[in-house]
């Protein structure tokens, strides 16, 4: 498949290599799913963890989950039980060299006495294991987490006790925390810097309903304040919503993220790096102990928004692009963004994010009085968040907008808030996909200029005549170098081998992406 005058091919290959005989089958895995949720975690070339909670208690006070770590060609290379505290979820990981950590959270509200969460260290190479239970304060959410030099640097946001930033030497069991507790503050990013082992944070400060504030600071391993620098937006009426940071060889500092425009009006205190509503990109630079720049970057302005936009949201976009022009005041299109890791490419920082908005659904229905006379009720069911479309932005180091992109998404609803799309970029090699309905929906674009056309890519499944009837919580992870894992849930018919029953699986695929002029 060729791209326009770059001459790029864009190659999605089911198969152990590019160049693979056409014998040798899909590189994919399917695990039976009946009740299961599962879990997978990308563990660059050492593999990939897929894990679960199964039905054996082995006590009142722990679930038996399994482990199962698989290589490059998705051969399983160990696996492993693993008691877990029952109710326990999982919530993040982070990989360390040789180590895999995975954190797990109660799901219900627990007791008030125990409050807790759980740090799993599982070993690549030989699957041993060790696990860390962790006091944490009452209706906490675990926002992020790094394992730095065996310490524990964990953000925790939470209710009357504000946020927390917890580090814990996972040797000795000592701990330092840095608590928040007079204002509303709410962590949004935690970077640690190898070089001087200082820990970086960017919080969200809310003064009141309608003003907040938003710094950048700077912890030592014993939790000390270093440094604290405030970024000021150009207008006072912006509001900047969330940051991710990134620490350069000359230690300056870079916060890249999205931004709102309040005008006055009340904005949400959100206590995760989810659904933060904005109107566009920002990026800031920190130099010594001041900010040295901070450009805001409307969605509306970006000058290929027409081309990006589905066709539902671009309506809207018009009418405000009209009345902006019309009364020569600036407008905003405001979206709920997920936010992706921030990506680094060259001297360029690279910022993406999913777009969606929640659906509802207006149901009635009729009941009658003592009389017999119809009453009428009315109510609303939540139908899941829609997504619509993902951007996708580069800006130098000057804080300067260099391009943008991005791409629609077509029909893809989901009960979870999670990242569905994923971008890739290679130097000038650009790429942009998520899976959906049982395919990969890509497009390859160079900055501002998309090279050909968006394509589709059907996920190829173990069995010829395999016939899919049923996909949902697909996607597609970066897993190492131009390799992917697209996965999800399946239900298969195949009349061809014996037999008309339906299979229920989870699939894992492993999606190289080849590329050349």
């Amino acid at each position: 498949m060729r791209y326009g005058w770059l001459l790029l091919i864009l190659l999605w290959i089911n198969s152990f290599a590019v160049h693979a005989q056409s014998n040798s089958g899909p590189v994919r895995v399917e695990l039976e799913a009946r009740a299961q949720v599962f879990n997978l975690v990308p563990c660059n070339d050492k593999g990939i963890m897929v894990f679960y909670e199964t039905i054996n208690q082995p006590d009142q006070q722990n679930k038996t989950w399994f482990f199962i770590l698989h290589n490059t060609a998705l051969e399983t290379i160990w696996t492993r039980e693993i008691s877990i505290n029952v109710d326990f979820v999982f919530q993040s990981s982070f990989i360390d060299n040789e180590n895999l950590f995975l954190v797990f959270q109660k799901s219900t509200k627990a007791k008030t006495d125990s409050h807790f969460f759980q740090l799993l260290n599982l070993n690549l190479q030989n699957g041993e294991s060790v696990t860390y239970s962790i006091p944490m304060p009452a209706n906490s959410d675990i926002v992020t987490f790094e394992i730095f030099s065996n310490h524990l640097i964990l953000g925790l946001n939470h209710g009357k006790e504000r946020a927390t930033l917890l580090i814990k030497d996972l040797s000795t069991g000592d701990e330092s925390t840095v608590k928040f507790n007079d204002q509303s503050t709410f962590i949004k990013d935690l970077k640690i810097d190898a070089a001087t082992s200082t820990i970086y944070t960017a919080l969200n400060i809310f003064q009141s309903k309608r003003e907040s504030s938003f710094y950048v600071n700077a912890y030592n391993m014993s939790g000390q304040l270093l440094q604290s620098i405030a970024l000021t937006p150009p207008q006072t009426t912006e509001r900047i919503m969330n940051g991710q940071l990134h620490i350069d060889n000359e230690k300056n500092i870079y916060v890249i993220g999205t931004y709102n425009n309040t005008n006055g009006k009340a904005i949400k205190e959100d206590r995760t790096k989810s659904g933060d509503p904005s109107e566009g990109f920002y990026m800031a630079g920190i130099v010594g102990d001041s900010q040295k720049f901070l450009h805001t970057y409307s969605l509306l302005n970006f000058s290929n928004i027409r081309r990006i936009l589905n066709n539902k949201q671009l309506a809207a976009a018009e009418s405000l692009l009209k009345k902006q022009n019309r009364q020569n005041k600036e407008q905003g299109l405001t979206y709920d963004f997920l936010v992706h890791n921030l990506q680094v490419n060259d001297d360029e920082l690279i910022i993406a994010a999913d777009a969606f908005y929640p659906e509802y659904r207006q149901v009635s229905t009729m009941s009658y009085d003592f009389y017999g006379r119809p009453m009428p009720y009315y109510y609303t069911i939540f139908e899941g968040y829609q997504y619509f479309n993902a951007f996708v932005a580069g800006f130098n180091k000057q804080g300067e907008l260099g391009w943008s992109n991005g791409i629609k998404i077509w029909e893809m609803k989901s009960f979870q808030i999670n990242q569905k799309t994923e971008v890739f970029i290679d130097d000038d090699e650009m790429f942009i996909f998520y899976n959906h309905d049982g395919k990969i929906v890509s497009k390859a674009f160079h900055k501002f200029n998309d090279i050909g056309t968006i394509e589709n890519t059907q996920i190829a499944t173990n069995f010829p005549g395999d016939r899919l009837i049923e996909n949902s919580q697909g996607n597609i992870k970066h897993w190492y170098g131009n390799n992917f894992v697209a996965y999800g849930y399946q239900t298969l018919q195949n009349n061809t081998q014996g037999s008309s029953e339906r299979r229920k699986v989870f699939y894992m695929n492993k999606i190289a992406l080849d590329y050349q002029y």
